[in-house]
């Protein structure tokens, strides 16, 4: 699929979801999240609908020079990312991500539909110690 192995640093988190709204086309828009210790990336592409979503052809578009991510420096070998919905059983429009740094916490949005473009409003609660 996709290899992360350039920053020898373990995947701590992985959410993937279908955008809330979709254009009528023959294919579903999914965005993924991913994060290590240090790093939150960002993916979104296509995958054909009335098929068990296969995400090879999603991730084959990227390629080291365009992935999305924001680095946050820190000394954890762990981080932990969740995401929660306004309500029960509908798409996640916020999300946290615990590191060693701090939190760093924000909205989901879906309007541009490009790749970076997900992650809004965010905020970085800084750990003092």
């Amino acid at each position: 699929m996709y290899d992360l192995a350039e920053h020898s640093e373990a995947v701590t988190g992985l959410h993937m979801e279908p955008f809330p709204q979709q254009p009528s086309s023959s294919e579903i828009k999914y965005y993924i999240l991913a994060t290590t210790p240090k790093r939150i990336y960002q993916f979104i592409g296509s995958v054909a609908k009335g098929e068990t979503p296969q995400f090879v052809q999603l991730f084959a578009m990227y390629n080291p020079g365009t992935v999305q991510f924001l680095e946050i420096p820190g000394t954890l070998r762990e981080s932990q990312l969740q995401l929660w919905p306004a309500k029960p059983n509908t798409t996640p429009l916020s999300f946290a991500w615990l590191t060693g740094a701090g939190i760093y916490y924000g909205q989901l949005g879906f309007g541009d539909h490009m790749p970076g473009t997900c992650l809004k409003h965010m905020c970085f609660y800084q750990k003092y110690v």
